[in-house]
């Protein structure tokens, strides 16, 4: 049991290392980040001015063209922001990648983080997504789940890692999240059309869709399912979208604080050794970060 508090204790200061650390980073214009901005992370940033390409009611707007390190890859990407609040300001973050097989036809995969307040560009760089960095390049994760289905990496909620609010309108409770959820999917949705279709009703229906995600999102996603069958069944023309939600996969999912405890001594060897290689990853995407930026 010992054993298990340890790592507990090294785990938390492990991500509050990272939290706290004060990083100056000025984003790529050409990269899904927010651009002309340098702020350190543990403070509010002032006079945020985004990329408008990445605002933009255009698909082909949000295409990814290029990414520094990444050299001979063929993948077809988008990220972008869909606005949730347009009153407040308040944006979500997402990054699309479309699978190499039969992506006209398979479903679409999202992917959460937890914390609360853990970016899903974890999920990305560290965890299932086709990305990884290696040194000074981009490297194709021949594991990543892109491979099955097109999957979106979204950072919520708002002022989660990239999403962000101009007027710090925060949610601060569960329906909040939801509503705001839901309006990201369906405007999600109208920007890349070719994920909806006509059902033989003439509802206008969404490709099948799968939630996934870990810790906190084992919190996140049973409630926004919930909300979103509600929303269907309320709909009142068939020109509103069906949200086709066919399932859920919940990985490490923090639920009670018991389970949590049982998830450590399960799942976590957490050495010397391990932390060193989870710092060092972590000091790499950084200064891949810090050379995107001086491309500009």
């Amino acid at each position: 049991m010992l054993i298990n508090y340890i790592s507990l204790y090294i785990a938390i200061f492990y991500c509050n290392h990272v939290s706290n650390s004060r990083r100056v980073v000025r984003f790529d214009v050409d990269l899904p980040y927010v651009s002309n901005l340098n702020y350190t992370f543990d403070e509010e940033p002032e006079n945020l001015q985004i990329n408008q390409r990445l605002l933009s009611d255009d698909p082909e707007m949000h295409r990814v063209t290029s990414l520094p390190g990444l050299v001979g890859e063929s993948l077809v990407h988008y990220a972008g922001y869909i606005t949730v609040v347009p009153s407040k300001g308040s944006n979500i973050f997402y990054w699309l990648f479309e699978t190499p097989k039969n992506p006209l036809n398979a479903p679409l995969l999202i992917w959460l983080n937890g914390g609360p307040g853990c970016s899903s560009m974890d999920g990305l760089f560290l965890e299932l997504g086709p990305l990884r960095i290696e040194g000074q390049n981009v490297k194709i994760n021949q594991y990543s789940w892109h491979n099955a289905a097109n999957i979106i990496f979204i950072d919520q909620p708002v002022g989660t890692g990239l999403s962000f609010t101009n007027n710090k309108f925060y949610a601060t409770n569960d329906e909040m999240i939801n509503e705001q959820f839901y309006t990201f999917l369906v405007e999600f949705l109208k920007l890349h059309s070719r994920y909806m279709s006509y059902n033989a009703n003439g509802q206008k229906i969404s490709r099948k869709i799968f939630f996934s995600g870990e810790s906190h999102a084992g919190h996140y996603i049973p409630s926004m399912a919930a909300y979103i069958q509600r929303k269907n069944q309320k709909l009142t023309s068939k020109e509103e979208i069906y949200l086709d939600i066919a399932g859920s996969l919940l990985k490490f999912v923090f639920i009670f604080l018991y389970f949590k405890f049982i998830y450590i001594l399960n799942n976590i060897i957490f050495t010397s050794i391990l932390y060193k290689s989870l710092l060092s990853y972590r000091i790499s995407y950084w200064q891949w970060l810090d050379r995107s930026s001086k491309s500009i």
